[in-house]
């Protein structure tokens, strides 16, 4: 799938869910992009591995299959390092729909200068 084909889904999804209503506000939407970094990094500093997505039912005791078959059950929900940092890249790529972003022409216009650049650029370690 290619990330405007992406994108798109999870716009119309979000839109289908009740966000984007009424006035938008990119200093929020950068916000909210630092927001799942930072549920990403809750993750990590709770000892979850880097490639572990586990799942919390949302109905907790109420779940006649909880904790059992949480991962099968339609009322739980992904978690993990993987799932935060796939809502982050979701938000950014819903965020270019919105604004018209044409985030696929930026990603290879990147890419391609960054080929150009000098090994370890800037002198960084890491």
């Amino acid at each position: 799938m290619e990330i405007k084909d992406m994108a798109k889904q999870i716009s119309e999804i979000a839109i289908s869910k009740g966000w984007r209503d009424g006035e938008q506000n990119f200093a929020a939407d950068i916000a909210n992009f630092h927001d799942e970094i930072s549920e990403t990094w809750r993750e990590h500093a709770n000892n979850h591995d880097i490639n572990e997505i586990y799942f919390k039912c949302n109905m907790t005791l109420q779940c006649m299959d909880y904790p059992l078959k949480c991962e099968t059950c339609k009322n739980a929900k992904p978690c993990g390092i993987p799932i935060e940092l796939f809502d982050a890249i979701s938000r950014i790529l819903e965020a270019c729909v919105y604004y018209g972003i044409d985030i696929e022409k930026a990603a290879k216009l990147k890419m391609e200068f960054n080929k150009s650049r000098p090994y370890r650029h800037g002198n960084k370690r890491a």
